[in-house]
């Protein structure tokens, strides 16, 4: 049994096929979740046939396979741009898996061969950067899957936590080709098993978007901090060569950045506020519903405890390591690397 799903493309053929480029109206995508049950998935080799396209479906004409960089942006309403897809393969550097790899899809791009085209949105802002923590809470050097029971090999997202889901509304697909932009409106509309209130799905993406904000700003707090420590540490006997006073400042610069990564049960530092963060927008997105109080108490706590990381951070780079550095500048350590530190933490 074929099913011919989304012929909105044929609606709007009568116009021709003449133009080097044309892009069809979108049909309305749908919010839809799926079974988010984790137990092991089926093996590789069990017959199964193919789910319909997850996502809104976007349709577009090419005269001929092109050389050049398709583009295709998502908007909202009021002109926001949601998300960015280019026709090149995204260069993302993935750290090892603990599942084969033949589980997961390809990265995401725009096709453009000559022809009909199809992308689908899965109606999501982007993923947030997040640290390979695992289950029990341990930094690993691989990304630790647990993959759900309806996982298909090739199409399983590489990425596990994923973006907040957007809300049911308008919105605007533009794809940019060869010097021409065009531009499609785009109806989204909430699953109609799903009762959940227009205000409710707002607070949800608004709360899911601020943990976002806050998982970027920590992982990158992160790398920073890491690089420094990793430069202390290769120099740390020619930095402690110096006076006594050179010594206690390494040591002491040296349990502020330890604690800065990793931090205590109390006050954790930005590792830790990144893993938290992402356990919470997995709670976020679990299911349709307006966030519950609790959630946005934990939520609030932890953009609080970045926030103050964020000073110490700033106070330590910008003001402890020029000192030590100013020490350390008669000997022959080389200068710790000083960053600029920019970070809103989970502010807009």
């Amino acid at each position: 049994m074929w099913i011919l799903d989304n012929i909105s493309p044929l609606r709007d053929i009568k116009a021709g096929l003449s133009a080097d480029v044309r892009l069809f109206p979108p049909a309305t995508g749908v919010l839809v979740r799926w079974d988010n049950y984790q137990d092991t998935p089926y093996p590789i080799e069990t017959p199964a046939g193919q789910n319909p396209a997850d996502g809104a479906m976007i349709d577009y004409f090419l005269k001929t396979t092109t050389s050049d960089d398709l583009t295709l942006t998502i908007y909202d309403e009021k002109g926001g741009r949601i998300a960015v897809f280019t026709s090149k393969a995204n260069a993302d550097d993935f750290s090892p898996a603990n599942v084969p790899d033949y589980w997961f899809a390809s990265p995401t791009k725009v096709p453009k061969l000559s022809g009909m085209n199809r992308f689908v949105w899965e109606m999501r802002y982007p993923p947030p950067a997040s640290l390979p923590y695992s289950y029990y809470g341990e930094l690993l050097e691989y990304t630790e899957y647990t993959l759900a029971d309806h996982a298909i090999p090739g199409l399983t997202p590489r990425q596990m936590l994923r973006g907040p889901r957007i809300v049911p509304g308008k919105y605007s697909v533009e794809l940019r080709h060869g010097g021409q932009t065009l531009r499609q409106p785009l109806t989204v509309e909430l699953d109609p098993r799903v009762h959940a209130s227009f205000q409710d799905l707002v607070q949800q993406r608004d709360l899911g978007l601020k943990i976002v904000r806050g998982m970027q700003s920590s992982y990158g707090s992160y790398g920073q901090v890491a690089a420094l420590h990793k430069a202390l540490t290769e120099h740390k006997e020619l930095l402690q060569s110096g006076d006594a006073g050179t010594k206690d400042a390494v040591e002491r610069i040296s349990k502020e950045i330890e604690g800065l990564e990793k931090g205590t049960k109390t006050a954790p530092g930005f590792g830790p506020v990144n893993r938290d963060l992402g356990r919470l927008l997995f709670s976020v997105e679990n299911a349709d519903m307006r966030p519950a109080q609790s959630l946005l108490t934990a939520v609030q706590q932890l953009c609080d405890v970045l926030s103050n990381d964020s000073m110490k951070w700033q106070q330590l780079n910008e003001q402890e390591i020029s000192v030590l550095n100013a020490k350390a500048s008669n000997g022959k350590a080389p200068a710790l690397p000083q960053i600029a530190v920019t970070t809103n933490g989970c502010k807009e």
